[in-house]
């Protein structure tokens, strides 16, 4: 591979690497919030688990963050957009806070849940 090769592909900056912030459910306070998908991904964190989708998204007060979607996120990423994940890039989604049983924790915390595409 040559320097210019290296110098062009598509890790060429390390803002995913060194700047890259996950969506938490207390960076917002309200209930609901809106995201536009920029990007995604597919992410693997244990090579014994099946391969999670992680979305790039952006928001007006938040800017950019990273977003890993559970099975309930997927799947209803899945029904809205059937042919691929690359569909996902560029809408609006509409997410809501829940709480949900974290088995890390081992107890309920906050979390978000895809509700709705945004025409």
């Amino acid at each position: 591979m040559t320097q210019t090769e290296i110098s062009t592909n598509e890790n060429s900056n390390w803002d995913d690497f060194v700047s890259a912030r996950y969506l938490k459910a207390e960076d917002i306070k309200e209930k609901t919030a809106t995201f536009v998908v920029i990007g995604q991904e597919k992410k693997v964190w244990d090579e014994n688990e099946r391969p999670r989708l992680c979305l790039s998204l952006e928001h007006k007060s938040l800017g950019k963050v990273k977003f890993d979607c559970n099975v309930t996120n997927a799947n209803f990423l899945a029904e809205h957009f059937p042919e691929s994940p690359n569909q996902v890039i560029g809408a609006n989604l509409k997410f809501e806070k829940v709480r949900v049983f974290s088995p890390h924790h081992k107890k309920e915390v906050d979390s978000w849940r895809i509700t709705e595409v945004v025409k």
